[in-house]
Order: C-alpha cells, then sequence, then structure tokens
C-alpha cells in the first residue's frame, strides 16, 4: 500500500512554483538545479528567522501563504499570538488545534496570550491552585516555554515522566495522553 501526505506534495508544489516564478523574473538565478536554489535560499538553516521584519509580516498577515496558517482559524491564531519567534509559532499552531466551538470560558490560546503578555499571571494561577514555589520550579522546564500553556500533549507526556512528579513509563504517559486527548 502507498500513502501519500498530500499536505507535504501541496508544500513541494508551492516551493517548485515560487522558485520557477523567481527564476522566470531573473529574482533567484536560472542556471542552478531546483535543489541547489533549495539549499541556498529557502532551506531552514539558512533563512533569516531572526528577521523582525519576517514575523511583522506574518503577524500582520501581509505573507501570501504560510504553511498551516493560510486558513482563518490560522491567520486569527497568528494575529492573536503575535509570534516572534519559530517556537511561539509552533505554539500557535498546536494551540489552533485546540480551538473548539464552544462558548463561555477562556480558550487556552487566548490564557496563552494572556500569559505570554504577563508571565506573572501564570504563577498567579499556579499559587492560586496551592502549587508551592518548589511545585512550580518543577514544572517550569515543561511550560515556562509556552507561557504555561502546552500546546502538545507531547509536553504532557514529559511532565508526566519526571520522576519529581509522576515517575510514569513512556507507555504510562502515553495512555494519559490519550486519556486527556479525549476529554
Amino acid at each position: 500500500m502507498t500513502k501519500y501526505d498530500f499536505l507535504v506534495t501541496e508544500v513541494q508544489d508551492k516551493i517548485t512554483e515560487t522558485i520557477s516564478l523567481m527564476q522566470k523574473y531573473d529574482v533567484l538565478p536560472k542556471d542552478k538545479t531546483l535543489r541547489e536554489i533549495y539549499d541556498e535560499y529557502l532551506h531552514p538553516e539558512v533563512l533569516p528567522i531572526e528577521d523582525k521584519k519576517i514575523w511583522e509580516a506574518l503577524r500582520n498577515n501581509s505573507v501570501l501563504n504560510v504553511f498551516q496558517f493560510d486558513s482563518d482559524i490560522g491567520a486569527q491564531a497568528a494575529k492573536k499570538i503575535q509570534p516572534n519567534s519559530v517556537l511561539e509559532l509552533a505554539d500557535a499552531n498546536g494551540l489552533m488545534r485546540l480551538m473548539t466551538g464552544e462558548e463561555g470560558g477562556e480558550n487556552p490560546m487566548d490564557k496563552y496570550v494572556r500569559f505570554k503578555n504577563d508571565i506573572s499571571l501564570w504563577y498567579k494561577e499556579m499559587t492560586d491552585f496551592g502549587l508551592t514555589k518548589e511545585e512550580q520550579k518543577t514544572l517550569e522546564p515543561y511550560f515556562k516555554q509556552s507561557y504555561g500553556v502546552p500546546p502538545s500533549q507531547e509536553q504532557l507526556m514529559e511532565m508526566l515522566m519526571d520522576e519529581n512528579i509522576c515517575g510514569f513509563s513512556l507507555k504510562e504517559a502515553n495512555a494519559a495522553r490519550k486519556i486527556v486527548g479525549r476529554l
């Protein structure tokens, strides 16, 4: 049996078409192969991901197409979260998958933005839930990078496997992840 990943195929088509058009209009050299152009100009290791103009364009929704952010919910996530790094963009991607149509209460994306804007609110929430300063320090390695709002089930699994928290095995952490995923 053959499995096709149509998302990857779509992205590859867009990259190929972009390179062809840029070569056609003399933006990129015509004497280089697709692979050479990709490696020199588009490979993730050469992209200027620290350039503030890139993140500003994404936040303003003035980028023609960004993988996983080319829908209304993706544009909304980028606008709300205002990513400044690949990590924050990945968080936005994970959090937009947690969005539901349910009304009422604070959704994970809004909480992420609130905590991103004032991380002390995360610590206050943990204190209000009765966590000691030591317990809060134990959680920091797993959740602080995402402002206390984990966008992935893997973060939950890593936390559950910590000897200072639950000490779960990988199998037990995966079972817990599946249970939480059904909620």
